[in-house]
């Protein structure tokens, strides 16, 4: 790693007047997991380091107006074991439970993870599944940009160099909404998904799908998002799930890597699809 100034302000009005100074010479800095491996491998090598540690006003988990407000600093460990996550949106607690190892869930924020734009990541998909927004914020004021616009392409978001993610702002999930989350791990548990799939489904009364959300992560430059036609108002037979499934194959568009080859990565998006899939209409209350 190169030289840097390291910066530990105490209010977010300290971190907006850092940015607004060194610009594209800064980088925020959370719990560290992701950022660190970047400057190690010299792929980032800002002149400025901000640690956020120290701002409050980045802690904590509260429902407002009917949605889940997580805050940037929150810690995957604490999305798992929260007792607003697990009573309102138990998805969440579930999906982070199975990240990395303890030692990253209990360092890594979700503001950072989700700052790196890396569709490989568990965050992504799952946010753009339950339909969340991320908040930005800077001297100029904050703005709410919907998840499936958040990340433009790899390692890249709308994040503007003056700007701090301050929060995310969840729709609470139906509670009788099926959910299922999978994920293809090739080489070992703590590794990035190869294929990670996630499924949200609503029936109505006459058994049909009434609404549904179906995402793919590590499979594109993006998370994907199937659209929700291919799905509503369909019965929830074989045929459809397989017909579902075996359409992704235009869907996405994986990179060869040590993970898998792209053909290898787009059979096994089609089948997590169809099992998770399946899982979630299974698990669907009428």
């Amino acid at each position: 790693m190169e030289n840097f100034e390291f910066h530990a302000p105490r209010a977010l009005a300290e971190v907006y007047a850092l940015l607004d100074e060194h610009e594209y010479d800064a980088r925020l800095i959370a719990g560290g997991t992701s950022l660190i491996t970047f400057m190690k491998q010299q792929l980032v090598q800002p002149d400025h380091l901000i640690h956020l540690g120290k701002i409050d006003a980045l802690r904590g988990v509260e429902i407002v107006d009917g949605e889940m407000v997580v805050k940037a600093l929150t810690t995957y460990r604490e999305l798992e074991t929260h007792p607003l996550v697990l009573e309102h949106a138990p998805q969440i607690a579930e999906v982070f439970s199975h990240v990395a190892t303890m030692r990253i869930r209990e360092s890594a924020t979700i503001g950072g993870g989700l700052s790196q734009g890396d569709s490989a990541q568990d965050g992504p998909g799952l946010w753009l599944l339950l339909n969340a927004r991320v908040v930005l914020s800077s001297n100029n004021g904050e703005r709410e940009v919907a998840m499936n616009e958040f990340i433009e392409d790899y390692f890249t978001t709308v994040i503007e160099p003056n700007e701090v993610l301050t929060e995310i702002r969840i729709p609470l999930p139906p509670t009788h909404a099926g959910f299922a989350y999978s994920k293809f791990l090739p080489r070992s548990e703590d590794d990035y998904a190869a294929v990670s799939v996630g499924a949200l489904t609503t029936l109505g009364t006459d058994g049909k799908i009434a609404s549904a959300r179906l995402t793919l992560g590590s499979v594109a430059a993006i998370p994907v998002l199937v659209p929700a036609e291919m799905l509503v108002g369909q019965p929830t037979d074989t045929d459809l799930i397989n017909a579902v499934a075996e359409s992704l194959r235009e869907l996405v568009d994986p990179l060869d890597d040590v993970r898998g080859s792209a053909a290898y990565k787009t059979d096994m998006a089609v089948v997590f699809a169809r099992r998770t899939l399946q899982s979630s209409l299974q698990r669907a209350i009428r």
